[in-house]
């Protein structure tokens, strides 16, 4: 069942570059790769790294619910206080991003707002997975991820069609989005998690972060270090204590282990 997972979440994650090369051309693709890695960066400098170290717990505490509940809350809120605002953040701030890249990644800044979607669902996806692993329930890891593929097959090329990249772009968020939905709801079934708590204060904090950049100068020097420091004043404000608990149980675990 793991491999047969693998195999189909390697063919969503691959398939809409295969139908735009052959609909749109290379150009398009270029830019819609050069796109897709950006908003990929949540997930590869941050949910793959956690993932690494997460994935032997989960199995360590499977047969521990309570203990397996606190340490996937603690493990995906960190994962959403760190991808959310780099997701978010990489949008914001895509066309002074274009200044420091260069006019040949200009084009990729549209395709990015696209791909916001998927830059957030992508990073949760792993730890979900994970702790289904852990649980022994590969199974429904597996149905998950053929799920995303069925919808996949018709809707990539009818979107690419209808809507050029763009529309490619935005399927990958609305597949990854179904994926994570569908994979929460079978994570509750061997878990307790508090989602508002898990996504609630990022939330607030990249408003915040957000309103201060169209506020901000539209240069790279400035826009870029007011997104960081209006996300990371606004969350240390809010949840200091909360922010205490995530750290202080990352720390434990690590003893434990």
């Amino acid at each position: 069942w793991l491999w047969v997972g693998w195999i189909l979440q390697s063919f969503v994650w691959l398939y809409d570059k295969v139908i735009l090369g052959v609909i749109v051309g290379e150009s398009e693709l270029a830019l819609y790769e050069n796109a897709w890695w950006l908003m990929f960066l949540p997930t590869a400098v941050i949910s793959h790294i956690i993932f690494n170290y997460t994935s032997a717990l989960y199995s360590r505490y499977q047969d521990d619910e309570e203990k397996l509940s606190e340490l996937f809350e603690t493990m995906s809120s960190l994962v959403i206080r760190c991808s959310a605002p780099v997701a978010i953040g990489l949008v914001l701030l895509a066309p002074q991003l274009m200044q420091l890249l260069g006019e040949s990644w200009s084009g990729s800044a549209q395709i990015m707002m696209y791909l916001l979607l998927f830059g957030l669902a992508r990073p949760l996806l792993d730890e979900g997975y994970g702790l289904l692993w852990a649980r022994g329930d590969a199974v429904s890891a597996t149905k998950i991820m053929a799920s995303q593929a069925l919808i996949a097959l018709p809707v990539i090329p009818l979107a690419v069609i209808f809507f050029g990249t763009q529309g490619a772009a935005l399927s990958m968020g609305l597949i990854a989005l179904w994926g994570l939905c569908f994979l929460w709801w079978r994570v509750s079934g061997h878990i307790t998690v508090h989602y508002r708590r898990m996504l609630l204060m990022p939330a607030v904090a990249c408003v915040a972060a957000a309103t201060g950049v169209s506020l901000a100068p539209a240069i790279p020097e400035v826009a870029i270090p007011v997104f960081c420091a209006t996300y990371g004043t606004t969350l240390l404000i809010a949840e200091r204590r909360r922010l205490g608990e995530i750290f202080a149980r990352i720390q434990q675990v690590r003893a434990d282990s």
